[in-house]
């Protein structure tokens, strides 16, 4: 999904990283030149009867970037499985979860400019 935001597109990148940590997904990626972040979160509600099952994550990946009206976000929402198997981990993606949708819904709310942001301090090393 595209989201327009009305926030510089500095303050935008500050903003889905602080959204994060209230969201509960912990980054993954963070590439402040190019103004790129990731971040995912585990969903228990997903499970297969898989022996190799171990378990799903939900993915937020977000490029921000100007636009013609103002700052582009660029949201992408994924779910992936992870297996183990014998070559060692295994992901495999499905169809994006009602949790991860929502998730996005809710960064998008959150990153319109309505509100101000106040910055994040030093990234979390992962």
């Amino acid at each position: 999904m595209v989201a327009p935001s009305q926030l510089d597109p500095a303050a935008a990148f500050q903003c889905a990283m602080k959204a994060f940590k209230d969201l509960e997904f912990k980054r993954t990626m963070y590439d402040e030149d190019e103004l790129r972040t990731s971040a995912r979160k585990e969903n228990p509600t997903i499970t297969f009867s898989n022996t190799q099952f171990r378990k799903a994550w939900d993915r937020l990946d977000v490029d921000i970037h100007p636009g013609a009206g103002g700052t582009e976000m660029e949201i992408l929402e994924v779910t992936e499985v992870e297996y183990f198997t014998q070559t060692g981990k295994t992901f495999e993606q499905i169809q994006p979860s009602p949790e991860v949708q929502q998730a996005a819904r809710d960064l998008q709310v959150r990153c319109n400019g309505s509100t101000p942001v106040q910055p994040d301090s030093v990234p979390e090393a992962n």
